[in-house]
């Protein structure tokens, strides 16, 4: 007997995630967003910090710390822009739903 298909934790959530969006008012979906693209830009200053010091470091402990960090800061720059573009579509979609007669 075969087992049965599941669909991914990662989709499911992506799902939820673009429900609860749907859910929300349009002026909190523009002050997420703002938020957002706030927040992926400090983040991709602070990975520039952190390079700036990964490249002045001589203590091999210090530096592979350091690109710990920097490899935690580009999947936190990559899982940001993501949800903006989540939030980015979800504007798009209620602009042509409200133009449509």
């Amino acid at each position: 007997m075969g087992t049965l298909p599941t669909t991914p934790v990662a989709v499911v959530r992506i799902v939820e995630e673009d429900r609860r969006l749907s859910q929300v008012s349009r002026a909190t979906l523009s002050y997420m967003y703002e938020y957002g693209v706030n927040l992926e830009n400090r983040l991709r200053w602070h990975r520039g910090n952190l390079r700036f010091y990964a490249d002045e470091e001589y203590d091999l402990v210090e530096a592979m710390r350091l690109a710990g960090r920097l490899t935690n800061v580009g999947k936190n720059i990559a899982r940001a822009g993501r949800r903006n573009e989540r939030m980015r579509a979800e504007i798009v979609r209620r602009e042509a739903e409200r133009r449509d007669p």
